[in-house]
């Protein structure tokens, strides 16, 4: 081969395994440098594809009177409110990213006689071209025996009694570079550290099929998973157990493989293919997450993906730790602390949640799909949290839209994925902020908003290559909008198309972590579902749906650790089906088998310090119908739970004073019953300093 094409062949290897070992890393400080979308503020830009998202070009007006947001009802999902803990420093974080492997790419010098090349911390290493070409060693073995070579096991002699004596060799950086005429290949490189094998470059003798290339490696044990450049290019295959990258010959149209570089197993190849698993792989995914960081112990970008996972598998302390150590590891990126303050929210920690939310979202130098992540993140936690400030909420959400806006049609394929979600969540956010606070006209803007996001999610499927579990997501967050007031939507069509696409998503898999998320999936939206239905005094329908819910709920919460607003979702939702018994058919006995699953939930210990007037609410008409069933103690009991709660949510500023009159009366009641003055008497002064005596002498829902 000509010294001029050797050195082409070089630059080219040079370029691929950079891209696949160096990805870029945006700075916290540094600004996109991305061309935004020509947009409108009130305006979404049209997708890269036919189909065209567009927002309401109008929101509703507020009332007349001024008061743009009256009484809001508490979401299921609520962000708890709960003792603040000491906050982590969010400053900008300084380290740089270690790269993995120390291979070392030559530069070349002057031609001499026998040059030194200085290097390039890259992978490969390939000689200096001005280095003499040494002849072809006439005994090189076949090619047959590299997979016996293993990069951090092989010694020096031993490939060299497999395939000769090297034709050149030269040191590079401290490293011995030899260069072999082997059979097979057009030019084979080692690189050696202390007569160890730390890299094998091979360059084909012409490109070959994937598939071909592995026979002749005998790399059967490793899956493989392909790398792609920052605008989507396919470059090659990676296979991280074996520390192999095939790369793609540029000219080929074919994907034939031209090069292969052996080293060391990296954790940037098992980040590579973890990512690449589909959805429905979540098991494989961790196995690949673990493996990163135990080979790169404060690797950000794969504790994040950990943290992410976890989070869904509702493992929450430990995707809280995860979070953690992303935000502060090597190449930390301003997401990674979204991610963590979105764990922390769920966790009770609000305070610290917000402020780091606020602080990302008013940082103008970072890019725009980060900010507008961070303002959709932050209108949620204002209308979520205790404030309840759905005004502030739809403020940040608009500002979150124009930004991820100007972003849909970015060549790279991770910030223009990331604007595509960040409008499906910020539209859908607005309509949850129209229909939560009293504004005009929401009964006609809500589901404009909501269907809005229809384009978007089927781009996401159809052109991203998107899992239909966004379509679950997607219902979720619409059903639970029309929760917040009354209107005439009918939740068949949605009820139908989540059990058909959950079912599907279901029967593709057998990952049994995936399977608890999307059964998890399932009954959060078919909850908000069951709820409309009751509310519309549908109980058969809702009745329905309930059973279907409470059959995932069994099995998706054997393995998951139940945050706090689990808990309290899950406690709403059991004690709301009770009451509907009840209230449409009077049958108290039917009501407990669901309240005894709705009591569990709000006793537990860890949401003792949270809610407390709507878990004494709950809990003190769930006792009237143990009293009406004969189980006195047990309804005497809860009652005087209920009450206890209700007088903290009391003195909490959670709810008012006269709601203490029913439970107090129905005390006095019960005690009368059992012939206990002396409570019956507590109760009864306890009740008279209300605002609003009791009139009823028997126990009350």
């Amino acid at each position: 081969m000509s010294t001029a094409k050797t050195r082409l062949v070089g630059f080219i290897c040079f370029v691929i395994a950079l891209t696949f070992f160096s990805l870029p890393l945006r700075s916290e400080e540094a600004a996109s440098g991305a061309a935004p979308a020509n947009t409108k503020q009130d305006d979404i830009a049209p997708t890269p594809t036919p189909s065209s998202f567009n927002s309401p070009s109008r929101l509703p007006q507020p009332p007349t009177s001024g008061e743009s947001v009256l009484r809001i009802k508490t979401p299921l999902t609520k962000y708890p409110d709960t003792k603040k803990k000491p906050s982590q420093n969010d400053g900008p974080l300084k380290i740089s990213r270690i790269l993995d492997g120390n291979d070392m790419k030559p530069k070349a010098k002057p031609p001499e006689p026998a040059p030194r090349v200085e290097p390039k911390p890259v992978t490969p290493v390939q000689p200096a071209s001005a280095m003499p070409k040494a002849k072809p060693v006439a005994s090189a073995k076949p090619s047959d025996d590299i997979h016996l070579l293993v990069a951090g096991k092989t010694q020096r002699s031993q490939l060299v009694e497999l395939w000769g004596e090297p034709a050149s060799q030269s040191i590079v950086d401290g490293r011995t570079l030899l260069v072999f005429n082997t059979a097979g290949f057009e030019r084979a490189e080692a690189t050696f550290q202390n007569d160890t094998l730390e890299t094998l470059f091979l360059v084909l003798k012409q490109p070959s099929p994937a598939d071909q290339v592995r026979q002749q490696l005998k790399i059967v044990e490793s899956e493989g998973a392909k790398v792609h450049d920052e605008f989507g290019v396919l470059l090659g295959l990676v296979y991280p157990e074996r520390g192999a990258l095939f790369s793609y010959a540029p000219q080929e149209r074919q994907f034939l493989v031209e090069s292969v570089v052996i080293q060391r197993p990296t954790a940037e190849a098992f980040l590579i293919r973890a990512k690449g698993y589909q959805a429905d792989r979540i098991e494989a995914k961790l196995a690949d997450l673990n493996t990163a960081v135990k080979l790169e112990s404060f690797n950000a970008a794969a504790w994040h993906e950990i943290a992410i996972l976890q989070r869904r598998l509702g493992q929450m302390p430990d995707a809280l730790s995860a979070a953690q150590t992303a935000a502060t590891g090597v190449g930390a990126k301003p997401e990674y602390r979204l991610t963590r303050a979105l764990i922390q929210a769920e966790m009770g920690q609000y305070d610290d949640a917000l402020n780091v939310t606020k602080a990302i979202a008013e940082n103008v130098a970072l890019p725009k799909e980060v900010r507008a992540r961070a303002y959709c993140q932050w209108g949620d936690l204002v209308a979520r949290g205790p404030s309840e400030d759905v005004r502030s909420a739809l403020a940040h959400h608009q500002l979150s839209i124009k930004l991820a806006a100007e972003e849909i049609r970015n060549p790279l394929d991770e910030v223009r994925r990331a604007a595509k979600l960040i409008l499906v969540d910020a539209h859908l956010a607005v309509a949850t902020d129209l229909a939560a606070g009293q504004w005009q006209n929401r009964e006609l803007t809500v589901p404009k908003w909501v269907d809005s996001t229809d384009a978007f999610v089927a781009n996401l499927i159809d052109k991203e290559g998107f899992s239909r579990e966004l379509e679950l997501a997607r219902l979720q967050k619409a059903i639970a909008a029309y929760n917040y007031f009354e209107s005439e939507f009918d939740t068949t069509e949605s009820v139908d198309a989540i059990l058909s696409v959950g079912r599907q998503l279901l029967s593709q898999t057998s990952d049994p972590s995936y399977q608890t998320v999307i059964e998890w999936e399932m009954s959060q939206a078919l909850i908000q579902a069951a709820t409309i239905e009751q509310n519309r005094g549908e109980f058969d329908d809702a009745m329905r749906i309930a059973r279907e819910t409470a059959a995932l709920l069994e099995h998706a919460t054997q393995t998951r650790q139940l945050s706090i607003s689990d808990r309290m979702t899950l406690g709403n939702f059991y004690f709301r089906v009770g009451a509907a018994q009840v209230v449409s058919k009077g049958d108290h006995d039917e009501a407990i088998r669901w309240y005894a699953d709705a009591e569990k939930q709000f006793k537990h210990s860890d949401i003792k310090n949270v809610a407390f007037g709507q878990r004494g609410e709950a809990l003190a008409s769930m006792a009237v119908s143990y009293w009406e069933t004969g189980r006195h103690q047990q309804g005497l009991d809860l009652t005087e739970q209920g009450a206890n709660l209700l007088k903290q949510g009391v003195d909490a500023g959670e709810n008012q004073l006269d709601s203490l009159i029913a439970p107090y009366a129905n005390l006095v009641t019960m005690y009368e019953s059992q012939g206990n003055a002396t409570k019956q008497a507590e109760y009864a002064g306890k009740l008279a300093k209300l605002p609003q005596p009791a009139s009823e002498s028997t126990p009350r829902r």
